[in-house]
């Protein structure tokens, strides 16, 4: 009789082992189902997610392009050859107006305008021949049939008591003169130097304008020959706030101009 128990019960305990076993093994399945399944959506979820990042970046992109058709022309005046005034401390204007430009066309490309530059370097490519070199620029524009051609300059005089900032445009009441108010405006809200106001090409005879099919203006950004003017236009500050001033009057000539 004692057999039969010890027999019984180690059946029983052998049973038990076995259907543990097997509750454990089904547990461990739908765990791993589980598991595999979470991981399943959540690769779907990452997948989708991708696809809406990849079509909502398209979106951007095909929207920058669509208003991208604003072109801006800019032109660092002088270079290479050509040194333009030298500053009380010796410091040329070729190299003043590039660091501007270069600094305006960031500020504009990242408003959405295509800029491109008759230099954005001190290497030119046109011969060292004023009415040239001059032309040249100017072909750079209507070969990109620009919306807009800004040319960057700093003035000099004999007399160091002269500073101040001026634009040029070709005449009144043009669009032209619409352009140069707008950046003669910004320019003068900063407050570095006086405003000698807009100036019109009959004044002097101005290449880059007369030849030019887009609107166009020139801006002459302070003396470099007055010790104010020039410790302003060439400091690393005093040049990034002229560019967000050409930038501002060039996107609110923008704004009217599209309207």
């Amino acid at each position: 009789m004692k057999r039969r128990e010890i027999f019984l019960r180690n059946r029983k305990k052998r049973m038990l082992r076995k259907m543990t076993s097997k509750v454990i093994l089904f547990l461990i399945i739908i765990v791993l189902f589980v598991f595999t399944s979470y991981q399943q959506h959540k690769k779907n979820k990452l997948v989708t997610s991708n696809k809406n990042i990849e079509n909502v970046s398209n979106s951007n992109k095909q929207q920058i392009d669509s208003e991208s058709n604003f072109t801006v022309c800019i032109d660092a005046g002088h270079g290479g050859y050509d040194k333009g005034t030298t500053s009380l401390s010796g410091i040329h204007e070729k190299d003043v107006t590039l660091e501007i430009a270069l600094k305006l066309g960031k500020l504009l490309e990242k408003n959405n305008i295509k800029v491109i530059y008759t230099r954005n370097s001190d290497k030119v490519s046109w011969p060292s021949n004023e009415k040239e070199d001059l032309r040249e620029r100017v072909k750079i524009s209507n070969d990109a049939k620009a919306d807009v051609f800004i040319s960057i300059h700093g003035n000099g005089n004999t007399n160091t008591s002269f500073k101040g900032m001026e634009t040029w445009c070709r005449f009144p009441n043009t669009e032209g003169e619409k352009l140069a108010k707008a950046i003669q405006k910004e320019l003068s809200d900063y407050n570095y130097t006086s405003s000698r106001g807009i100036k019109y090409e009959a004044e002097k005879s101005l290449a880059v304008l007369r030849l030019n099919k887009s609107v166009s203006t020139l801006v002459e950004l302070g003396f470099l020959t007055n010790s104010s003017d020039e410790k302003f236009i060439t400091s690393e500050s005093g040049q990034t706030k002229c560019a967000e001033a050409l930038a501002k009057g060039i996107l609110n000539y923008k704004a009217s101009y599209k309207s």
